[in-house]
Formats: structure tokens, sequence, C-alpha cells
């Protein structure tokens, strides 16, 4: 597949707009969509919003800027963690509104386990806005569950382990596509050719721990089960 049919397809399809699977409707969950938790955190987070414009007054002013999206309560040291209120965050900001630093003045991003619970239209576009904020030479670093593996394991042509975590195989590829809110999944080929398809080079698929960033952003919790890929922005 070509990067230009690729970008294509994450800006213009309907599906890139949609879950990757269907999620059946629970009695819970159909209250819970009502109610919101994700939302009431959003909402929290656009009535702080004062609060955080004055507070990235402040950060933008810092000799290097490194942000660590999606941040829940790993905070990095190093990192400016900007998440959701409700997060333990540096910077609390509704990524659906962008990235809120100006064009090319940001020397790296990393997020984790973040881009699986956007649609895969979303997750382009965020990948898109993480290419615009960062400087020429800047690296963005992603990790998401390593879905590749995962159907790996299914097929008994990798680490058992896997496909035997659910009472069947086919229980463990369900988990990993239907749980914990996940929009989208993403192998190398896919995660790689998105990173490319929105600018980035040197694209590359990195083990756990394996970065040019240092010291290595990694959450050792996730070593197990995650791809990460890095690209860098081009300096011309």
């Amino acid at each position: 597949m070509s990067h230009e049919r690729l970008r294509d397809y994450l800006l213009n399809d309907p599906a890139a707009h949609a879950p990757a699977l269907p999620k059946p409707e629970s009695r819970r969950r159909r209250l819970m969509s009502v109610v919101g938790v994700g939302r009431l955190r959003a909402l929290s987070t656009a009535l702080v919003k004062p609060v955080a414009r004055r507070r990235l007054g402040k950060l933008r002013n810092g000799a290097e800027l490194r942000l660590h999206l999606g941040s829940g309560f790993l905070s990095k040291p190093g990192w400016i963690d900007i998440d959701l209120a409700g997060a333990r965050a540096d910077l609390v900001w509704n990524l659906q509104n962008g990235i809120p630093f100006e064009d090319g003045t940001v020397d790296a991003i990393f997020h984790e386990h973040l881009l699986e619970h956007l649609t895969l239209h979303d997750g382009f576009g965020l990948t898109l806005e993480c290419h615009r904020a960062l400087r020429p030479g800047g690296v963005l670093r992603v990790g998401v569950p390593d879905a590749g593996a995962c159907l790996r394991s299914y097929a008994g042509i990798d680490d058992p382990d896997w496909a035997q975590s659910r009472p069947t195989p086919m229980l463990a590829v369900e988990a990993l596509f239907y749980e914990h809110g996940h929009h989208a999944m993403y192998d190398e080929q896919l995660l790689t050719e998105a990173l490319a398809a929105a600018g980035f080079a040197d694209v590359a698929a990195c083990e756990f721990g394996d970065s040019r960033l240092s010291p290595c952003p990694d959450t050792e919790a996730r070593r197990d089960g995650t791809l990460y890929v890095e690209g860098v922005k081009p300096r011309d």
C-alpha cells in the first residue's frame, strides 16, 4: 500500500471513523454513555481551560519541550505530562483540541497505549498534529498493543503465552480488540506506514528501551505486548 493511498484512507474513508469492531451494548454501557466518565473528564478539562492556558505560557518557556501525551498516572521525569482532568498531568488539556504548542517548537513527543483508544481517523489526525508541533529533527515515539503479535500467537506461530491468557485463543484476541475502550488496532506494518504517511522519516519499529531518546521513556509494566515505533520529522 502506498503512503498516499493510506493517507487518503485515514483522512477520508468513513471506515476510519468507526471502531475496529462493534462494541456490544450492555445496560451498564448504555448508562455510562449517558453519564459518560470521559465526557465528565472532558467537561472538567474545559472548565479549567483558563488555568491551563496560564500554565501553558510557563511550560512553553522550557529549555527543552518533551511532551508525554495521554499520560494518565504515569508521570515521566523531564517530560510535560498532558491529559484530561483526573489524571496526574502537568498540563490539563483535551487533545481533541490539538496539541497546544506552536509549529516546529517541540523537541520530542511520546505516547503509549493512547492511539488505540482513538478511531483510525482521529489517531491519524493526532499523528499529523505531532508532526506539525515537532521541530525538524524532532522524534515521535509511539507505543500500542501489538495486535500482530497477538494474532501470531493465536495462529500458533509466535509465543503462545498471549493466546493462552484466556480460556481459548479467540477469547484472547477478542479481549484485545473489544476490551479497555479500544477503537483501533495496529500491527507493525500499519503503524509504521501511518507515521510515514503523516510525513515522518526513518520510521521503524523498536525494541522496548531502544530509542533515539535518552533516557528512553518506555514504561516497564508495558514491556510485554507493546509495539514501539519511532519516526523523525525531516529537516528539509
